[in-house]
């Protein structure tokens, strides 16, 4: 919610400069299309609140453009709503489009030092990126399957005798893989420290990015306000959360650290990384963004995989009779005396496209996160609601990812993840 006192600020502020601003717009080179802003406050009346990514999916086919365009109190963003232009943009002209804007209250909450995904694009971003690829590229996380293969079997022993709390179970497995790979952590059956530390955290994050969120991010010089005057509660939510991130962040890598000292610690990324960094001198700025890039994975590790796991519950209870399929392809491949391992996945091509059509169909981050250019550019491009791509999108038909002939196809919507993420 948006105080109106704090609103009422905001616009005193961009007041001052907003006609100066407005003349200036109007030179640049033209913008994609979209609604007309008015003056001051922008296309605020023209948003899709509810649901944004399907209002912006609509607007391609209103606007006639694979790029459309809003202002919100002279702040633009673009749209990308084609999965060829967003290869184009995200993929071959990285150097561009591989900076993140600077949001308020991202920063007053903490993330911003404290997850690698709002670094802007410079030499900390490449650190941390080497990082996350170091520990998440495909050789290396073959070595995690072990831990996946023993919590799932936990999760489905959990689902099998208490099946009415499969949401909680689904939150539970996704934290303890996280957690296992990342930290070594066990995660207690209930009121884990670590998890709940964490799911506080993250319950800011959705405010923080929300391009319609708090006011905070249209006025970042309101941040400076102090937290006593009228509609400035946000500063004291801020500070609380800047607590538990900083929590989040540091108390898993102290005990890990503590169990490298007493020789208990259990293999896992942070280990691999912190072993590593010691090996070459022990640098203290990397072991800080060692830090930052474990907090990145269980951050958003943890709710993506949670999430995930719902959507596929969901799709599986409207559509059973695609579970039906996938339930006799299992046991025509690997018969009823075991369970599927990573080794029958290839062999297993129907579950898989279920796999790439939940994903497809509802997307964990459907708009992704925030990019903007470190440059201008110029561009001639509702990805996964692409029609041409997806044809009758909004239904669950895994067979869109299979030929012909059973086999799967080369689309692995690779996109859901987003780019440089």
């Amino acid at each position: 919610m948006v105080d109106t006192a704090l609103l009422a600020l905001g616009v005193l502020f961009v007041l001052i400069f907003a006609l100066a601003k407005y003349k200036k717009g109007t030179e640049d080179i033209p913008l994609p299309p979209g609604p007309k802003a008015r003056f001051l406050v922008g296309n605020i009346f023209d948003l899709p609140f509810e649901q944004p990514w399907r209002g912006f999916t609509d607007w391609r086919t209103i606007y006639g453009s694979d790029l459309t365009h809003f202002e919100l109190f002279g702040k633009h963003t673009i749209i990308v709503n084609s999965k060829e232009l967003a290869n184009l943009l995200f993929e071959k002209r990285a150097s561009i489009y591989s900076d993140r804007p600077y949001i308020a209250m991202v920063e007053l909450l903490g993330w911003a030092e404290a997850s690698s995904a709002f670094k802007s694009y410079g030499h900390e971003w490449r650190a941390h990126r080497r990082l996350l690829q170091k520990g998440f590229r495909y050789n290396a996380s073959q070595a995690y399957q072990p831990t996946e293969k023993s919590k799932v079997q936990e999760f489905l022993s959990n689902l099998l005798h208490h099946p009415d709390d499969f949401m909680s179970h689904t939150r539970t497995l996704a934290a303890a893989v996280i957690l296992a790979i990342v930290y070594g952590h066990d995660v207690a059956p209930t009121s884990d420290h670590f998890v709940e530390i964490a799911e506080k955290a993250l319950a800011t994050f959705a405010e923080a990015t929300s391009p319609t969120g708090n006011v905070v991010n249209f006025f970042p010089s309101l941040r400076f306000l102090p937290g006593w005057l009228p509609g400035c509660g946000f500063q004291q939510r801020a500070a609380a959360c800047r607590v538990l991130t900083k929590e989040m962040v540091n108390v898993p890598v102290d005990r890990v650290l503590s169990n490298m000292a007493n020789g208990t610690a259990k293999p896992c990324l942070l280990v691999d990384l912190l072993e590593a960094n010691k090996v070459n001198g022990g640098d203290t700025l990397q072991e800080e963004y060692i830090k930052r890039v474990a907090a990145t994975a269980y951050g958003a590790g943890a709710e993506t995989t949670a999430s995930f796991l719902e959507t596929f519950f969901l799709a599986m209870t409207l559509h059973p009779e695609v579970q039906a399929k996938a339930q006799e392809e299992i046991e025509s491949v690997i018969g009823q005396g075991r369970l599927p391992t990573f080794e029958d996945r290839v062999n297993l091509p129907y579950v898989e496209a279920i796999y790439r059509e939940s994903h497809r169909w509802s997307p964990v981050l459907p708009m992704g996160l925030p990019h903007c250019t470190v440059a201008d550019d110029v561009v001639n491009g509702a990805i996964t609601r692409d029609p041409v791509n997806y044809p009758d999108p909004e239904s669950f038909i895994p067979e869109r990812f299979l030929r012909e002939d059973g086999t799967l196809n080369d689309d692995d919507v690779s996109v859901i993840f987003g780019f440089g993420a």
